[in-house]
């Protein structure tokens, strides 16, 4: 969905707006404007609501601990890591270079200001963390906490949770996920592995901006993020943002309803991409994997030869309707190359990223523009 003659495929950033999710949140714009921590029945009815919302996406994601809301998943990931420091006596930081900036960039200032130590894992160059490393450095270093995303933001490529979270109980290491990407594709998740602390947003599964979780594993005491209120638990104090919080609920109902329906079809869609861009762009790459189970049906990477330009490629491609990104949004006025990146390669990476309303059409066209840039420059 977007402007028409548009083709949308950076759904990685964020995605649109459901319609029902946006029907479900407009009375939360006008007559229930009241705030939940007055006493009167107004404020006790918005209240109640969001203590639904709360529990209908505790009851999605499973587990046995609480979630709390904030405003992004990167002020959650910020929490998560600082927010065990003290109350757990934190004296390692095991994390990976391949994480989400709001996770290296977060544990690298840790690494400066306070008095931890940051142990950087090996990854492939798919992004995923090398398991043999992560064993080895727990078995030698204690109080630790270990940060990894559930599946890279850039590649697709999928961690293994059951296997990581096994090692961190091993060796009574806490262990913080990041399922930013994965959310609405892993329902009752928690009921199945172990975590102590999982990030979550609602911008990336067509929810509205402002509202994400942080869910905080049973008999994990963590510190509290903001002061000042009791809101949260006293854990952290701001009034909630209701109207988001509505709508993140609403949107995680519906990817539960969605998702394992339109799974298939998304990746149908990501190899009829490949596939038409590989047989009319000569010396293009797939960065991403090639076996569907190991990476989200919703990002590709692929890389394309000269004459295309990093810096200049996405802009061209916008100007010919069709919005992509190389990576992290957050970091588009970076001129470094990713991490992933071969030192060798020349060309532009694009990451195209799909979503429920992504269409086959929308694919073709997508083909047929970039076939014609190498035919005119060639």
């Amino acid at each position: 969905m977007g402007e028409k003659n548009l083709i949308y495929l950076d759904n990685a950033s964020t995605t649109c707006l459901d319609p029902i999710v946006k029907k479900t949140i407009q009375p939360y714009l006008g007559r229930f404007f009241y705030n939940p921590s007055t006493l009167y029945k107004e404020g006790v009815k918005i209240k109640s609501d969001l203590e639904e919302a709360r529990y209908l996406i505790k009851n999605h994601i499973g587990g046995e601990g609480n979630i709390f809301f904030t405003s992004s998943a990167t002020e959650s990931n910020n929490w998560a890591l600082h927010g065990l420091l003290k109350s757990q006596k934190i004296q390692n930081i095991i994390s990976s270079k391949m994480e989400h900036p709001s996770v290296y960039k977060t544990v690298e200032r840790i690494g400066k200001e306070k008095n931890i130590n940051i142990h950087w894992l090996q990854y492939d160059i798919y992004g995923r963390i090398d398991i043999t490393h992560l064993s080895s450095l727990l078995q030698n270093y204690n109080n630790s906490l270990v940060s990894i995303a559930h599946a890279h933001h850039e590649l697709g490529s999928y961690n293994d949770p059951l296997t990581i979270s096994s090692i961190c109980q091993k060796n009574g290491a806490l262990f913080h996920m990041d399922m930013v990407q994965t959310l609405s594709w892993n329902p009752k998740f928690l009921n199945t592995v172990k975590i102590d602390l999982v990030t979550i947003s609602s911008h990336k599964i067509h929810g509205p901006k402002g509202a994400a979780c942080l869910y905080v594993g049973k008999n994990i005491k963590i510190d509290p993020w903001l002061t000042g209120g009791m809101q949260e638990n006293y854990l952290r104090a701001s009034t909630e943002n209701i109207v988001a919080i509505i709508g993140f609920a609403k949107a995680v109902e519906l990817a539960h309803q969605y998702n394992k329906k339109i799974e298939k079809k998304l990746h149908l869609l990501q190899n009829r991409l490949w596939k038409g861009i590989n047989k009319n762009i000569p010396n293009s790459k797939l960065f991403s994997l090639i076996t569907e189970k190991e990476r989200l049906p919703t990002i590709i990477q692929i890389g394309f030869p000269p004459p295309a330009k990093q810096t200049t490629f996405v802009l061209w491609l916008s100007i010919q309707g069709i919005q992509v990104s190389s990576g992290a949004t957050c970091m588009t006025t970076s001129t470094d190359p990713p991490i992933w990146l071969p030192k060798n390669f020349t060309g532009s990476n694009i990451r195209f990223s799909f979503s429920r309303y992504t269409k086959k059409e929308e694919i073709d066209k997508t083909v047929e523009i970039l076939t014609s840039f190498y035919k005119k420059n060639n």
